[in-house]
This record gives C-alpha cells, sequence and structure tokens, in this order.
C-alpha cells in the first residue's frame, strides 16, 4: 500500500512539472514586457518550483526501495533530505524577493497593469489544477512541500491580480513591490515551519500527532499488560512511523503472547497510524533490561523511564 501511494504521488509530480513549465515560459515573457516585479519574481519562483518539483520526484522514486542490509529501515529519509532541500530554497528565494523589492521602492518603475492581470489570472486558473491535483497526498513531505510551492505560487498569482487592479485605477506603483513584499514574508514563514518539521524528523522526534502518555494510557487498557518500559516512538517520514517498547505481561503461553503482540501491534496501527512496530515482552517491569542486572546497574539515558525517577507505568493486576 505504501509503494502504490507513493507511484501515485510520483504521477502527480510528473503532472505538476509540465504544468509548471509551461507557466514560467508564460510568466517569464509577461513578467519581462510588463515591467512588474510581482509577475517577475513570480516567475523566477517558478523556476525553484520546476527544481523543488524534479528533487521531489527523485526523494519519492529512492524512498520507494525496499529495505536491505546497508539501509535496514529502508530508504524514507531521501523523501525527508529533498523536502528539507526544498525548503531552504523556498526560503532562499524569499529572502532575495524581499530584497528586490527593497531595490525597487527606491528604485520605482513604471508597470504594465493590463499585462500583469491576463498572465496572473492565467497563473492562478494553472496553480487551481496544480493544487487539485496534489492536495490528495498532502500527508506526503515531498508533496506537501511542493502543494506549499503552488499555496504560495496561487497567492502570488492573487496578489499580482490585485496588485494590477490597484494600479490600473490608481497608478500607484507602490502597491507591486509592497504586494511583493508581504508575499515574501508569507512563503518565507511556511518554509522554515516546514524546515523546523523535517529537522525534527531527522533528530528522532516523537511525531506533534502523538502523545506518549496517551499512547501508553491505551496500550495499558489491553489486558494481561502490566507495565510499559523504555518506549521509543520516531519518523522515518511523515507517512512512516515507528516504535520499539518493552511490555510486561502476565502471560506465559508462548501462543497467547503472540497473540498479544498481534493485538497490540493492530491497536497501534488503527489508533495511532503506527506502522512498524517493535515490541518485547517480559514477565515483569525491568526484568530483562540490560541495567536492571547488578554488573550493569548504571543509568540508560535512551530510556525515557529514567526521568520519572526510574518509577514505571503500570497498572495493578487483578
Amino acid at each position: 500500500m505504501e509503494n502504490i501511494n507513493l507511484k501515485q504521488s510520483e504521477k502527480k509530480i510528473l503532472h505538476s512539472i509540465a504544468l509548471v513549465s509551461l507557466l514560467f515560459c508564460l510568466k517569464l515573457w509577461g513578467g519581462l514586457s510588463s515591467k512588474s516585479l510581482a509577475l517577475l519574481s513570480d516567475s523566477l519562483h517558478l523556476v525553484t518550483d520546476f527544481f523543488a518539483l524534479i528533487i521531489s520526484f527523485i526523494g519519492l522514486r529512492m524512498s520507494s526501495k525496499p529495505a536491505n542490509r546497508k539501509y535496514t529501515f529502508g530508504h524514507f529519509r531521501h523523501s525527508i533530505l529533498t523536502a528539507l532541500i526544498n525548503n531552504m530554497f523556498l526560503i532562499g528565494i524569499s529572502m532575495f524577493i524581499l530584497y528586490e523589492a527593497i531595490k525597487r521602492y527606491f528604485n520605482p518603475v513604471i508597470v504594465e497593469s493590463k499585462t500583469m492581470m491576463i498572465f496572473s489570472i492565467l497563473g492562478i486558473i494553472v496553480n487551481i489544477i496544480i493544487y487539485l491535483n496534489l492536495r490528495g497526498d498532502s500527508n506526503n513531505m515531498n508533496v506537501k512541500t511542493a502543494l506549499l510551492h503552488f499555496i504560495g505560487d496561487g497567492l502570488a498569482d492573487l496578489f499580482v491580480l490585485i496588485g494590477a487592479i490597484i494600479i490600473y485605477f490608481t497608478k500607484i506603483m507602490f502597491i507591486d513591490v509592497f504586494l511583493s513584499a508581504i508575499l515574501s514574508i508569507i512563503i518565507m514563514r511556511s518554509a522554515i515551519k516546514m524546515f523546523i518539521e523535517c529537522v525534527k524528523i531527522f533528530l528522532e522526534a516523537v511525531p506533534e500527532e502523538i502523545i506518549i502518555e496517551d499512547l501508553e494510557e491505551e496500550l495499558l487498557k489491553v489486558e494481561n499488560i502490566i507495565a510499559i518500559r523504555d518506549i521509543h516512538v520516531w519518523s522515518l517520514s511523515k507517512e512512516m512511523i515507528s516504535l520499539t517498547a518493552i511490555i510486561s505481561t502476565s502471560i506465559d503461553d508462548p501462543v497467547m503472547r503472540e497473540n498479544l503482540i498481534h493485538e497490540l501491534q493492530h491497536l497501534l496501527r488503527d489508533s495511532f497510524n503506527i506502522v512498524h512496530s517493535t515490541i518485547q515482552l517480559e514477565r515483569s517491569p525491568c526484568s530483562s533490561c540490560y541495567h536492571s542486572k547488578e554488573d550493569h546497574n548504571e543509568e540508560c539515558t535512551m530510556c525515557i523511564d529514567w526521568d520519572r525517577g526510574r518509577g514505571l507505568l503500570s497498572k495493578k493486576v487483578s
């Protein structure tokens, strides 16, 4: 199912690349002929969109490769790496547009408002098509980044259209510069937010949609569970969440223990979207812990239970 979703994302990215290439050629010509900084900046932004889509496509293609003996977790992080690069491009181009807007403020030029209107309307139509094409896969980090690019493009075209209408009726050329600056700040803010999200995934942070305490509470509701410790939750990509945990149980029968693991894995997938989980069962809390033995009785900084004063989350067994 994961590979099918990735293939669908790849196809949508390719369709978007074709539309962006066409739109770039049209907007570049329109920006040069109208002398509009907002339109010209938007066409330059489309260059980054084009390369961002290429990078996203490569990331999706790489992440669809299965795990092997060298990359035992698979290649999901390739998509996060490419998304990180894309957001760095977005931040850079936003800063460039803001810089150009400041320059244009001190060196104003006359812009052709009618040409701006035509190409901004064209851009809005194309970006709506691209948005509708990509929005169904917005949980994929690469597609989500590409979607951000085109939401920014759509806003840019809307701003250009508004600016063109104002310039046409008022002849106030400053509005072109003002809207360019506002647009760059909006894009930069969103790009920085997604950049931080990518970094958190690289740093193995718990996904924002999962609260460890709630997760443990749900697991403890399962019959015959005594305690949960040494739990780790992280993301390989936006879609691929993994978990490892050591769970104490009162069950001794091997078949029943296997059934318990299966039940827990279903719970994790259905309730928390954790698609890959590794669960170790033990008879009593910390009985299998390496650091609990007399010859290795030392603090383990990888175990979150230590910051609770080594208190274990557990429930009474009737």
